[in-house]
């Protein structure tokens, strides 16, 4: 995964639009720090989940919603204790707990208002 896009959003170089990719798949992002193309070194954090819940699939999912930084994600949990979600080629850490019931290796759909970009 690394950064393919970079956009200044609030023109005083404070926040920026940024799109990471894993080469195939994209993720418009948050980043508050300046951040250059191609750099893959950065972390990626959910934030204002609006809905995580265990399901039975195993096809993951990346869909674009209708607000400005708004997904709906489907993917497979791969650290518990560090909240991590493995989608497609991105590791996103999640800022929520996760179902009681849930286990490494499970399947979780999760709608977040923002992803962020974190050096």
């Amino acid at each position: 995964m690394y950064v393919a896009e970079i956009t200044d959003y609030d023109g005083a170089g404070f926040e920026y639009d940024v799109k990471v990719t894993d080469g195939e798949h994209q993720l418009l992002c948050m980043a508050t720090s300046k951040i250059n193309i191609g750099c893959s070194n950065f972390r990626l954090i959910s934030c204002f989940i609006r809905n995580i819940k265990k399901i039975d699939t195993k096809n993951m999912l990346i869909s674009k919603l209708d607000g400005y930084y708004e997904y709906k994600i489907i993917g497979r949990v791969v650290d518990i204790d560090q909240k991590i979600v493995k989608v497609f080629g991105f590791n996103i850490e999640i800022d929520e707990a996760f179902p009681r019931e849930v286990r490494n290796g499970d399947f979780l759909e999760i709608i977040c208002l923002r992803i962020d970009c974190q050096l």
